[in-house]
């Protein structure tokens, strides 16, 4: 079972402290499908792609969540209220992973909670599952995250075109000292 992380320092002036990472269950996923779906969440996603249905992301889940192929942690404000999602997924042997983070709903956008949680989420992946290089991908499009990833230290490695989204890849090679949670 996963424990809770909660990040202790500020990253900025404007950041409110207090957000912590939690295992979450398929139930509270199921629920969060109104903002996952929602169009501010999808602004920037690939258009052409459809949305998978409940029974498809159920079996989903059953095949990579459940099994540990797939990690899914949710992002809790000071009292519980789930306010994103954090996930981790192509875990290698040489210690690199993709990673990704959900904010929602958009009230909770340019707070600081996006960079603190992926911060939480690297020193969890960094001491849980010896991880060191992390990939992230996003649209070109998507400025708010590409500038998150950035701040947090990412480096843009390379862009392409699938269909009609333009992605970006960034990457970030944790230091041993590393460590977002004294």
């Amino acid at each position: 079972m996963i424990a809770c992380v909660t990040l202790k320092r500020k990253i900025s002036r404007r950041a409110k402290p207090g957000i912590t990472l939690a295992p979450v269950t398929w139930q509270e996923y199921r629920a969060l499908r109104t903002y996952r779906c929602h169009p501010d969440a999808l602004r920037y996603d690939d258009p052409d792609r459809p949305l998978p249905t409940e029974a498809e992301e159920e079996a989903w889940w059953q095949r990579s969540v459940a099994t540990g192929r797939h990690l899914i942690l949710s992002v809790r404000r000071p009292k519980g209220t789930i306010c994103g999602l954090v996930h981790a997924f192509d875990f290698t042997e040489q210690g690199r992973c993709e990673i990704g983070i959900h904010v929602f709903p958009s009230t909770y956008w340019n707070q600081g909670i996006g960079s603190r949680a992926t911060l939480l989420q690297m020193g969890y992946l960094r001491s849980q599952r010896k991880v060191r290089c992390f990939m992230a991908q996003t649209s070109v499009a998507n400025r708010p995250a590409i500038a998150m990833y950035k701040k947090i230290g990412f480096q843009e490695t390379r862009r392409f075109q699938e269909g009609s989204m333009h992605w970006l890849v960034l990457e970030y090679t944790l230091e041993d000292t590393f460590c977002p949670a004294l």
